[in-house]
């Protein structure tokens, strides 16, 4: 899934890392040496998320200080005076910019513990793709115990499941002597076979207080718990090593999505030191505020502790900090355990009373909401159901009214169901919304089995309102509670928000739509927003929930320079298109940390910074070796010719003048763009030709040839490189022409050329030399020369 597109282009990100103090900011008048920029980009479109028209009235230019912050945000003609001898200055050519994204709910390390050593399913989105991964997984790895997983969604059931959930059956089916223990996209549920179920002394009499044991009509067990993961005894642990592996592609994802600021939810207070440890290596570069779980199965005086010394421990960092509790007040729809003020729907098949629990009872909310906020604790409560919502308002209520003058900025998250008045109260308390619009749509596989017949048509229809709470004075923050939403790409979301329908028909395996009021996968459009508010929902509305938008969260002289380059002005592409956006570069205290070819220093489309032959073709093109197929391609795997290789090695060799001297091969005509570079090449012994006349200009180069050109220029510039006098033997040794041997033996030996395999001498000798791989093959030997 992830192709992080990372480079090493030394200048650039040399700059960007070497942060040295600078004088404090005094205007765009003149400037002394000191207060030069470190970076400045030019004719972009800058979009600031400051003032209230920053949509309509994007800058041009932005000046990054020494410092690592903002130090001018304006025109292209103002920056001038931030541009010193120093500065790297970058042409964005018309590309975008916007502040760094924030992530109001997330759970590290995300999906990656489960992408490296468990049952990844978070993108098996049919039951037929999820069972043929699981199988496929188990095949694989048949010396196990016991298996793992995570990512399975609880629409796969389908009608027959009435809201259950997938069987234990389907698991037997694939492996019923060891234990299968998987867990849900959204985390809530568990799936186990038979035998896992057996292990763990659950059976159809097994209760839990609050969740669900998930049950078949005829009173059997079905396979899934909801809530109820306490009754596993079986447990799954990761060492710190891994954890720290874990939380390194954590980071790689979240920056090449564009975020900068993430409020993480601990699975365990040992995140905090793994964070602090990263950060102290230099490794983290993000900023994070963290959250520890308060669970009703607890004491609330040993949560607290857990808190308070995570806190403490943290005190000094620069980037991380435990500020907030998190607390469940209900489950899930899909379980049947979120806690609704109106009956579930016949069509779930439960009692016609039924409304689910509470995980907290109000009166204890109350007293821990205002314990927590006494010692300083910001409060963010998953609520599914609107009662819900209903009663952690009410606990909130209380506990701000006893701590008057407090900036609490307490958060409900999810908010599936809401009633009105909730709305209004929300807004009155200050109470941010953080809410998910990556499901904001009629899910496929999802909706009409699941969220439909738990909810009834009318009330799922209305489900997660967002222009509403908005309208209502509600601050809204927007999140992937990843790894709910395994590919936690902003873009994907905010197309979502803005359009309540489809945002990406290969990610669910459906035919896209065309209109945006299509109402195939369109989920109440009064919901709507704009693309500005779903922006500033990512960014300045995050950094709020954080307690610092005075330090990043907008582009801003001052602020922290934390920014995205992306490849498409969001605010004008049709809706429909806005999932398709890619970020070209995460920038994070001035420091370049994602490189998706935002500063790439080519004109080719088809040379990315990531690519392995990038510095290659950037050395071909600085040094005017090579020219592209077109003005914005390199064609980078398109075959070398005779005729263009000679051309390159006489350009490198400074274009020598061959006088009136004419061709000795029939095939090259005065005039053409190479016919010097062959006179040149054959007056000095570099080529022969085919020996009847001709050169085969157009002819594909190979490898050998390639090499075999080469080894005879160093000749002919007597340039004499220190080789071992071993003998290779290459697997395909007997491929390689007698002319060649030496030349492939040679460049080999000094790492001009390499193989075609990692694992064997394999050097195809006549096979094509593509463009790229001469771009490399001079790129080597210039530096091999000097």
């Amino acid at each position: 899934m992830k192709n992080n597109g990372k480079r090493n282009r030394k200048s650039l990100i040399a700059l960007l890392l070497a942060l040295a103090l600078v004088v404090p900011f005094c205007g765009a008048g003149a400037l002394a040496a000191e207060e030069t920029a470190a970076l400045v980009l030019k004719n972009a479109v800058v979009y600031t998320v400051e003032g209230a028209n920053w949509d309509t009235a994007p800058q041009q230019s932005l000046a990054v200080g020494k410092d690592g912050k903002f130090l001018y945000v304006g025109s292209d003609e103002g920056v001038q005076a931030y541009i010193g001898a120093d500065t790297q200055v970058r042409d964005m050519h018309g590309k975008v910019v916007l502040p760094g994204l924030g992530d109001g709910h997330v759970h590290p390390p995300g999906t990656a513990l489960t992408e490296m050593y468990n049952i990844y399913l978070y993108t098996s989105i049919t039951r037929e793709q999820t069972l043929a991964d699981i199988r496929a997984y188990i095949e694989a790895n048949p010396e196990l115990d016991a298996y793992w997983g995570s990512g399975f969604t609880m629409g796969i059931g389908g009608e027959e499941a009435e809201g259950r959930g997938p069987k234990k059956e389907w698991l037997d089916e694939i492996c019923s002597d060891k234990p299968i223990i998987l867990t849900s996209n959204d985390g809530h549920s568990r799936w186990l076979n038979s035998k896992a179920l057996e292990q763990n002394g659950i059976t159809k009499d097994t209760t839990h207080p609050t969740g669900k044991v998930q049950k078949g009509p005829d009173g059997a067990l079905w396979g899934t718990l909801t809530d109820a993961s306490s009754l596993i005894s079986m447990s799954q642990q990761f060492s710190a090593e891994q954890q720290l592996k874990g939380l390194a592609s954590y980071q790689d994802s979240m920056l090449q999505w564009g975020y900068t600021q993430n409020f993480m939810i601990l699975s365990s207070p040992d995140y905090v030191n793994y964070l602090l440890q990263m950060e102290k290596a230099g490794d983290w570069h993000m900023h994070a505020n963290l959250a520890t779980r308060f669970s009703p199965e607890n004491k609330f005086e040993d949560d607290l502790k857990a808190f308070l010394d995570a806190r403490e421990a943290a005190k000094d960092s620069d980037l991380i900090a435990v500020t907030t509790g998190k607390f469940f007040e209900d489950g899930v729809v899909e379980g049947m355990t979120a806690y609704l003020g109106e009956p579930y729907d016949p069509a779930a098949g439960l009692a016609s009373d039924f409304v689910s629990v509470p995980l907290w009872d109000v009166e204890t909310l109350k007293r821990n909401f205002d314990t927590l906020m006494k010692n300083g604790g910001q409060i963010h409560v998953h609520a599914i159901g609107d009662e819900a919502t209903t009663q952690t308002l009410d606990a909130m209520a209380y506990a701000q009214a006893q701590n008057p003058g407090v900036d609490a900025r307490n958060t409900i998250t999810h908010l599936q169901v809401v009633k009105d008045a909730d709305k209004a109260r929300m807004g009155q308390l200050r109470v941010i919304g953080s809410t998910q619009p990556f499901w904001h749509l009629k899910e496929p596989e999802w909706y009409e089995y699941v969220d439909k017949v738990a909810l009834g048509e009318d009330r799922a229809y209305k489900e997660y309102p967002v222009k509403s709470l908005i309208d209502n004075g509600v601050v809204m923050t927007f999140s992937g509670d990843y790894p709910v939403s395994p590919i936690n790409d902003p873009f994907w979301a905010i197309e979502a928000s803005v359009t309540r329908n489809l945002n990406n028909p290969d990610y669910y395996g459906v035919d896209d739509i065309t209109d945006i009021n299509d109402p195939t996968w369109l989920l109440n459009p009064a919901e709507r927003i704009s693309v500005k508010q779903a922006i500033e929902a990512y960014s300045i509305n995050v950094a709020y929930q954080l307690f610092a938008e005075d330090r990043f969260g907008s582009i801003k002289v001052g602020k922290d320079a934390d920014f995205i380059v992306i490849d498409q002005d969001i605010l004008k592409v049709n809706p429909l298109r806005i999932d398709q956006t890619n970020v070209l570069a995460t920038v994070f205290g001035g420091a370049l940390v994602y490189d998706g070819g935002a500063f790439d220093e080519t004109p080719f489309d088809d040379v990315k910074s990531g690519d392995w032959f990038y510095d290659d073709v950037l050395y071909a093109y600085e040094n005017e070796l090579f020219n592209g197929t077109s003005a914005t391609t390199f064609s980078p795997d398109t075959p070398m010719t005779r005729g263009m290789f000679v051309t390159v090695l006489y350009r490198l060799h400074g274009e020598p003048d061959v006088g009136e001297a004419a061709s000795p091969f029939r095939d090259v005509a005065d005039g053409a763009y190479y016919a010097d570079a062959v006179v040149w090449a054959s007056s000095n012994g570099i080529v022969n030709g085919y020996g009847d006349e001709r050169f085969g200009p157009d002819d594909r180069v190979s490898r050998e040839q390639m090499a075999a050109i080469l080894r005879r220029y160093m000749n002919a510039a007597e340039i004499n490189l220190p080789v071992t006098e071993q003998y290779i033997i290459f697997t395909d040794e007997d491929d390689i022409a007698d002319y060649a041997k030496e030349a492939v033996q040679i460049l080999y030996k000094l790492e001009i050329i390499g193989g075609v395999s990692s694992t064997q001498l394999i050097v195809d000798p006549r096979g094509d030399a593509t463009r790229a791989q001469v771009a490399a093959v001079l790129h080597r030997f210039a530096e091999k020369i000097g």
